[in-house]
């Protein structure tokens, strides 16, 4: 049963973008959910008075394309990349005659059109309703019957990767979220949501309300959460950039997640300028010479001889903005011991200081590899929160406990 914060957090990540993935269709089934929401939208007298023309791109591009060029040219610019367009009627009378007019019919397919997208948030699906539109064209080309108005066109698609990530200014915040994160003092927000890929897709917020491509520690509370819900030992989960990451439970509250294989190309970090990763030409203070990592989100690693000595509160917001990293950056301050464990301090992109940070754990061990500072792939990483145990053979994998607030 959903809660009443479930419902109120995916009505909040219910949005209206403009970027969709053109390789990714919309199986019959999806679109089959898509109506049930619809029809279990209450009506007036149970009357139901909306209906649906739907033009799906991959079966009937003709139909697709007469209904893109009765959009507003403005409309056609991102609409072309939708894999659905639906118009959207509602019926002037009700279906038994001696009720006559149907005052209640807009107001009831608005109810059942914000159901459709309501829906289509729930499944990792992006519906973007809009009025702007030639009415007369559709009704011509349509033939559609004087008993039903128009009231607006549906563009339903999967989002485009990095739609909302890649710019990260004050307009791409969710204040929402940041609220949420200042109430509960937490670090990130994480959304669940339905998956095709995987058995869930997570959005994750930043506490400034930025969102992000990646959270281990996340992965990892997810994974406990639905393992424990339907008994098993292992889940998929789907996150924004595509990457599917495994969990499995190991112990009574110790999960291990496969975090996929680091990316070391300066594009794919990404940086602003090709360089050298395992030497990047940054000098700050007491800092330089890092190695940046990409984890499915960007990291870059310092290593120095003392964590504590280094004024992290201070050079954080200077190197997380450094133009270097078009998408901004996490900041990891490692010492490597003796022991071969690693200690580690990290500023997190759109968070500031955190506790604890999986992927940055994850991109020490890969930098102190890659650097010759470690000779075995393998390695206690031990942050603020608490040690996590990372591992790098062709992926990486990230093992540590839960834990209730």
């Amino acid at each position: 049963m959903m809660s009443k914060q479930d419902l109120l957090l995916l009505m909040k990540a219910r949005h209206s973008g403009r970027s969709y993935d053109t390789t990714r269709a919309i199986s019959q089934e999806e679109m089959d959910i898509l109506m049930e929401a619809v029809r279990l939208t209450p009506s007036c007298f149970g009357d139901e008075p909306w209906r649906y023309v739907i033009c799906n791109k991959q079966n009937n591009q003709s139909a697709w394309e007469k209904l893109l060029n009765c959009l507003d040219e403005s409309n056609q610019k991102w609409a072309k990349d939708a894999q659905i367009l639906i118009i959207s009627l509602s019926a002037k009378n009700f279906r038994k005659s001696d009720k006559g007019e149907n005052f209640w019919a807009n107001h009831d397919t608005g109810a059942a059109n914000y159901a459709l997208m309501l829906q289509a948030a729930a499944m990792n699906l992006m519906a973007h309703q809009m009025g702007g539109f030639d009415r007369d064209k559709i009704v011509e080309r349509f033939n559609i019957s004087d008993d039903f108005n128009v009231m607006s066109v549906i563009a339903v698609g999967y989002e485009e990767e990095g739609a909302e990530i890649n710019s990260r200014s004050t307009n791409n915040l969710d204040w929402n979220y940041r609220q949420i994160a200042d109430q509960s003092s937490c670090d990130q927000v994480i959304i669940i949501t339905m998956s095709n890929a995987a058995n869930c897709f997570i959005h994750i917020y930043n506490a400034d309300g930025s969102r992000a491509e990646m959270c281990g520690n996340a992965a990892r509370c997810v994974g406990y959460l639905i393992m424990s819900e339907k008994g098993t030992e292992h889940i998929t989960i789907e996150l924004v950039n595509k990457r599917i990451l495994e969990c499995f439970k190991v112990g009574d509250k110790s999960i291990k997640v496969n975090m996929g294989k680091p990316l070391l190309k300066w594009h794919e970090i990404p940086l602003s300028t090709e360089c050298d990763t395992l030497h990047l030409p940054i000098e700050l203070e007491m800092l330089k010479d890092p190695v940046a990592v990409n984890i499915g989100n960007p990291h870059i690693v310092f290593f120095v001889d003392n964590v504590n000595e280094i004024p992290l509160r201070n050079l954080g917001p200077k190197l997380e903005s450094h133009v270097l990293f078009p998408q901004k950056i996490n900041i990891s301050i490692a010492q490597v011991e003796k022991s071969g464990e690693i200690a580690l301090r990290v500023w997190e992109r759109g968070t500031g200081i955190t506790a604890s940070c999986g992927s940055a754990a994850c991109a020490a061990l890969v930098a102190s590899t890659l650097r010759g500072y470690l000779t075995a792939q393998q390695t206690s990483v031990d942050l603020p929160g608490g040690k996590l145990l990372i591992e790098w053979a062709n992926n990486v994998f990230m093992t540590g406990d839960i834990g209730f607030l």
